[in-house]
């Protein structure tokens, strides 16, 4: 049986507590506990304030959405937008890292060169690689921040700029790999820039592929690839 995190709001004799001010609490409370059922309840103590309320996470998005329009599209799209992120994460595959700390020392790294960038493309692309390392320690478990939301254009656009830049990084280690007929291809997963040499060197390495021909077919490759900066 799946445990509850439990919000018990008491309303004491004289205490004004609109039920307006009740449902901010519970959909804070729900926000922070977004991987368990929640279930907040209304507990009033003088028979002039009425019947004890109470609301479970199964009814937030009605509720977020009766109470707070001008954030409406943003409650509907959010369980869409984390379904498909945790089944992309899924399809890509990347282990696991450890310790924990490294999410962090990642996530620095990006913002020191999201912080760099000088041009509108520039920042877009490390825009999305801090969304890109927010999301994958949130789906490896270990999350750091919360997600942005989706609902200004902005935000839009660099969400849609990780998932088609990382993808075809994902795509292009693969057929690479079918390329140099590495014996198990379908287990390279590989995000990481395949326009330095460096990096090629690093992903041959790691699925014994032969360095020097790996490097060559990956060259001719990008010619032809469409990847993002």
């Amino acid at each position: 049986m799946a445990s509850f995190a439990m919000l018990v709001v008491f309303a004491d004799n004289g205490a004004e507590l609109s039920r307006h001010s009740f449902l901010i609490l519970c959909n804070s409370f729900v926000l922070l506990n977004m991987r368990r059922p929640v279930r907040c309840q209304l507990v009033k103590k003088s028979p002039a304030l009425g019947q004890s309320e109470s609301y479970n996470s199964h009814q937030r998005q009605r509720i977020l959405l009766n109470y707070f329009p001008m954030s409406s599209f943003f409650w509907r799209m959010y369980p869409v937008v984390t379904r498909l992120l945790r089944r992309w994460h899924g399809m890509l595959g990347l282990p696991r890292q450890s310790p924990p700390s490294w999410y962090r020392d990642r996530l620095r790294e990006e913002l020191r060169e999201r912080r760099t960038a000088t041009t509108p493309w520039q920042r877009l692309s490390e825009t999305s690689d801090v969304l890109f390392s927010l999301s994958r320690a949130s789906f490896d478990g270990f999350p750091i921040r919360r997600l942005p939301s989706i609902t200004g254009p902005s935000h839009v656009l660099v969400y849609a700029y990780m998932l088609a830049k990382y993808t075809s990084r994902w795509t292009f280690y693969r057929v690479a790999a079918m390329l140099c007929r590495a014996p198990q291809y379908n287990l390279v997963r590989e995000v990481v820039n395949p326009t330095r040499d460096q990096k090629l060197d690093e992903v041959a390495s790691r699925h014994r592929i032969d360095r020097e021909q790996f490097k060559r077919v990956s060259r001719q490759l990008r010619r032809l690839w469409p990847l993002f900066p």
